[in-house]
């Protein structure tokens, strides 16, 4: 689109962002405002939540790896 515009021509001027808006039209695939997210990954770590986060107001680390 922007090629067809001659929008990626050094000479020519850069679009406002209405020109851009106005020529741009959603993809069938893109998912509107209404597409359910999927479902979010669930951490290894959250049968232990309570405990982790015990620990954590204790000031006890609870990261893991090199420090």
């Amino acid at each position: 689109m922007a090629a067809g515009q001659n929008w990626l021509d050094a000479v020519s001027p850069i679009p406002d962002d209405a020109t851009i808006a106005a020529h741009h039209k959603p993809s069938a695939t893109a998912p509107s405002a209404n597409t359910p997210k999927p479902p979010r990954n669930t951490s290894s770590v959250e049968p232990y939540r309570e405990e982790v986060l015990a620990w954590h107001q204790q000031g006890i680390p609870v990261s893991t790896g090199d420090r």
